[in-house]
This record gives structure tokens, sequence and C-alpha cells, in this order.
């Protein structure tokens, strides 16, 4: 028991003398008839605190009090000039008794000693949380719940394990545990209250098994390609929950692996036919690696799109300059240029300027066809037999 002080008086008559303030100008001291009682009464009681009040007697300016426990043992003694007093941090549910002594101003007047005796309250215990669960999440959590306890200001909780020891305090009734792993965990609940009338309830107690699952396989798995657009392969399949990311290999035409984080990707692939392997891996120890989902595809080569010619012009000196689109992948142009009169057919790269001297130029009517090239020839298609022939231009 905590005792808010103690102060070791013996209320005596020889006390009472040293306590009686004396001057010339001080009143000639009466002699007071004490009453038998005082009225002295409980005015307060809870589990660790008691208050007691008394009646006022004329003629008194002090009155001494002791408070003792059952055992015999002095708890605390003071004097006052005041008709109460109250006394904290006792034990609960215990019988103390109370003296109280009235002094006159006059040498060893002092009154009996007036004697009550008075039982603190017993805490009540807030009742056993209710309806505990532990509900095992898709992800792995688990999430806790149970019912409200009237009176109750928070929730103390210990989980226990083989490996984990882990205790905190929840002050709503429904709670995540995150991070665990594989076990059987035993989980208590117990209510608290900061009222002292209150003591903390009974635990209310649940146990869970957390077991390792295996990662759903990637469902749908697509291999497609635009060659079109692109020599790229287009990967798709169904995002697996729980999965922080995939682990793809391609075997065949060529050999590559590594590592996916969406469910939509693109690959490089040399052009020929591969196997393709997707599978689910989580950072979450609760989850084991999926089986892999597989497909087979064969890769083609891209294609090297075919520019639009918008127009073509040629000055006096038999230079040739195109204006045109390009199409997909083309990097340079191969030029054939027909001469009209004589079938001659003049051929050269189109300069950086897409533009092209006329071998012995004298004018006339020339069409011209152009042949766009790549030089990713590992992963996009030889362009020829793509274009075609302009129209003729009349060149003057």
């Amino acid at each position: 028991m905590k005792l808010s002080y103690i102060l070791p008086i013996a209320i005596t008559a020889a006390m009472g003398a040293a306590l009686v303030s004396c001057s010339s100008n001080d009143p000639e001291p009466v002699e007071i008839d004490f009453p038998e009682k005082t009225g002295l009464e409980v005015t307060g009681q809870t589990p660790n605190s008691l208050d007691f009040s008394w009646q006022s007697i004329k003629g008194v300016n002090q009155y001494g009090y002791e408070l003792y426990h059952p055992d015999g043992t002095k708890v605390i003694a003071d004097v006052t000039q005041n008709t109460y007093a109250s006394f904290t941090d006792l034990e609960q549910n215990t019988l103390y008794t109370l003296k109280v002594y009235a002094y006159a101003p006059i040498p060893g007047n002092q009154s009996a000693i007036y004697t009550l005796q008075a039982k603190t309250g017993s805490q009540i215990p807030l009742a056993t949380p209710a309806n505990l669960n532990a509900v095992i999440e898709s992800n792995g959590d688990v999430t806790v719940s149970f019912e409200s306890v009237e009176h109750a200001d928070y929730y103390q909780y210990e989980l226990t394990s083989s490996l984990v020891s882990q205790s905190g305090e929840w002050t709503e009734t429904t709670n995540t545990l995150t991070g665990l792993s594989t076990d059987t965990y035993t989980l208590t609940v117990v209510a608290h209250s900061y009222d002292s009338e209150y003591c903390m309830s009974g635990a209310a107690t649940t146990q869970f098994t957390l077991e390792q699952t295996m990662l759903a396989t990637p469902a749908n798995l697509v291999i497609s390609q635009d060659v079109s657009y692109s020599a790229e392969t287009y990967i798709d399949f169904d995002a697996v929950p729980n999965a922080d990311y995939y682990r793809y290999t391609v075997s065949g035409s060529e050999s590559l692996s590594g590592e996916f984080y969406s469910n939509q990707n693109n690959l490089l692939i040399l052009p020929g036919e591969c196997t393709i392997s997707i599978t689910a891996v989580s950072n979450n120890a609760l989850f084991m690696e999926s089986t892999p989902a597989t497909a087979t595809y064969t890769v083609q080569k891209g294609e090297v799109g075919i520019p639009t010619i918008n127009s073509v012009t040629v000055n006096a000196d038999g230079v040739l300059t195109v204006d045109l689109t390009p199409g997909s992948h083309n990097e340079y142009y191969y030029a054939y240029v027909l001469c009209y009169n004589t079938d001659v057919i003049h051929e050269g790269y189109l300069g950086d300027d897409l533009t092209f001297t006329i071998p012995d130029y004298d004018g006339g009517k020339y069409s011209i066809y152009l042949l766009p090239w790549c030089s990713d020839t590992s992963y996009y298609g030889d362009s020829s037999g793509f274009g075609s022939w302009t129209p003729w231009f009349d060149f003057e």
C-alpha cells in the first residue's frame, strides 16, 4: 500500500499543550465540556479512499486524528483546524479505524477519543471481452475483433507462439496483426479501466494457426506480337493475389530470365520458337511461389514499314529531293531511279537530307522506288520487296 504521508505524532495531553499558542493578548482559557459524540461519519468511500467528517465543537481550535490499519499499523496522523479528513491510496475491501481528538486552548484540555470504523470498497472486475475472434485474411494478416466492455478504457493483448512473444495495448475492438510467420498462436485480451472503482477483467483467449500456402498459378497467359509495329513480344496474364513479382524464363530461340513487376510486359526475343514460363513470387513467408504458367510461341521478326512518298523535286543539277513520311523502323533508304526514256536505273542511298543526284541528268520523266532499311536485322526483317514505284515525275 502506498502512503501519502506519515507523521509520527502521538496525540497526548502533553502534545496538546505544545499546540496551544499563548500571549498576553490571548483570551483567558476556558475549560470545554466536550460532548460524548461529535457526529463522526463517513462521507466518501471508494476501493482505495475514505472521507470522514465530524461536527464542530465550540471553543475547540484544533483536532488531531489517526488512521489505523486492521493489523494495528498507524497509517497516518495529523492535526487540522478543519472538521474533515480524507485518506487515499488505501487497500481495497479493508476495515480502517479513525480516531479523532479535540483540543481546547488550555493545557491538558483534551477530549476523549472519538472512534469510527469504515471499510474501503471492493473494485468491480470488468467484464471479460466476449466473442474474441481471429480471422486469417487472404493476404496473411489476422483481423482480431471482440465486443466492447463497459467502463473499459483500453485492452491489453498478448500474442505468443513457439517463435514469438509480443504484447501491446488496443483502444479499439477491431485490430489487425501483420507480419506473422507460419506457426500456431495464442492470443489473450484483457480489459482495463483508468477508474479506480474497476479492476481488470478476466482474460479472453483464442488460438489460430498460420500455414504456408502456394500462390495461384498465373492464369490466362497470352503471348502475342504486332510485327507491323514492333519486334517486341507481348506477355500478358492475370495478376496473382499476394504476389509481389513474377519470375520469367525464356528458352528456345533465346535463353532469357528475369523478373516482372506487372502482369503486362514486353520482351525483345530473337525470332524462332520459344517457351515462356511465368512464376508468381511473394516476399511474405506465408506464401510459397506458384507453379509456373507455360506457353510456347513462335516469335517473328518485326516488319520494316513502307514509307509514304509525298512529293519529289529535282533541280537543274539533277539533285533529287524526296519529301516522305517514314514507315516504322525506317533508319535509311536505298533509292532506285528509273529514267523513262532510256530504261536506265540509277541506284544508291538517299543522303541524310533525303537527296539523290541523278547521273547525267538531262530532264525527262522519272519514277522512284525506295527500299527502307533497319540496321537491327536480328529482330527486324529484310526490307526487300517493300515499297513501290512512284508514278512518273516529269522533270524539266
